[in-house]
């Protein structure tokens, strides 16, 4: 059948208010009889060809979904009166049982949807003109420009707004919202509270300790203290099992600055006089006045202003000096009385 002689059959389907052919008695439409029990009697008329889309729409849903439709016009008012009944629903792509709408034309044109094949679909329908009867027919489904009506929620999967939620992992859960189309959108991600307690990460330091945490669903421990730069304070502040270490404390001191005539020494500083300030102990390099070592350990703690550096000499040097002053002494006062007798 053309394009044509489809247009003309759908201006010709019409309801019994304003369909101006011989109508027969509404119980009977050519072969077909409404003899199924939906709660109510097929309101249309039936056409002299033994057919009308109406007629054959509504006894369609009578027998499939058991109940009386509210539709009473003509086909292209169809879409309009179940899109604002609460019991029904308009959806904008086909499905098995729904009634297609056609609001295009004077009449328009209404069928009931028995297949769907990507984009065409395959119907069960009648007319007010040419074929008698019932017929099956394959439209492209954008011909049918108002929709496709079902009641209310026999095509959703869920209600609008509804959520579900599942677990998910060892310690987590997710969820998931019915979006406007009644399908269920994706699951969202996997999270749960923390477990209790605390863990041994098996890191080395300080990084060593953990808790436990809920990481996508599943539990993890997790270090409670990351590594850090290196700080001389006696921890293992980069988590390596060393503390304090690569001289972040700081070595031996600066040597010392050179006095006047002197030297600088190793570790200390120098005084700026003529003393030498050198590393420590050092070994007595001798008497001032005589010459002779001692082999006393000489203890330098710095140099003065003047580049005297303080000495602590051993006893036994002292000791030493003591006893030459003993024998000195009664010498020099024998030598004074016999200088005064000589001048008597």
């Amino acid at each position: 059948m053309s394009r044509r002689t489809l247009s003309l059959a759908a201006l010709l389907c019409a309801s019994a208010f304003l369909v101006a052919l011989p109508a027969h008695a509404v119980y009977q439409c050519g072969p077909e009889t409404d003899d199924c029990t939906c709660g109510g009697s097929n309101p249309f008329p039936c056409c002299d060809n033994g057919g009308n889309c109406t007629w054959w729409a509504w006894q369609s849903a009578c027998c499939h979904w058991g109940i009386v439709v509210p539709m009473l016009g003509n086909a292209n008012t169809w879409a309009g009166v179940a899109a604002s009944d609460p019991n029904f629903e308009v959806l904008s792509y086909p499905v098995v049982n729904s009634i297609a709408c056609r609001v295009s034309g004077e009449y328009g044109h209404v069928a009931w949807v028995t297949a769907v094949n990507g984009s065409t679909i395959t119907v069960s329908e009648m007319n007010c003109w040419g074929n008698y009867g019932v017929r099956d027919w394959t439209y492209d489904a954008s011909y049918f420009d108002g929709g496709y009506i079902v009641t209310a929620g026999s095509q959703c999967e869920c209600t609008a707004g509804e959520e579900q939620s599942q677990s998910c992992g060892d310690c987590g859960s997710q969820t998931r919202q019915c979006g406007s189309d009644c399908k269920w959108g994706s699951w969202g991600a996997c999270a749960g509270p923390n477990p209790p307690g605390e863990c041994d990460t098996g890191l080395l330091g300080p990084c060593g300790s953990g808790e436990f945490l809920c990481v996508e669903g599943n539990t993890q421990c997790v270090e409670t203290v990351t590594p850090s730069q290196e700080v001389c304070d006696g921890e293992d502040n980069d988590c390596d099992g060393v503390a304090d270490e690569e001289n972040v404390c700081g070595g031996a001191g600066a040597g010392g600055a050179a006095g006047a005539g002197g030297s600088g020494g190793s570790g200390t500083t120098g005084g700026s006089g003529g003393g030498t300030a050198g590393s420590w102990p050092q070994t007595d390099a001798g008497d001032a006045e005589t010459g002779a070592s001692s082999g006393d350990t000489n203890y330098y703690n710095g140099g003065d202003a003047d580049g005297c550096a303080c000495r602590t000499v051993d006893a036994r040097s002292v000791g030493g000096h003591v006893l030459w002053l003993a024998v000195l002494l009664p010498l020099l006062r024998r030598r004074r009385r016999s200088s005064k007798t000589d001048a008597a």
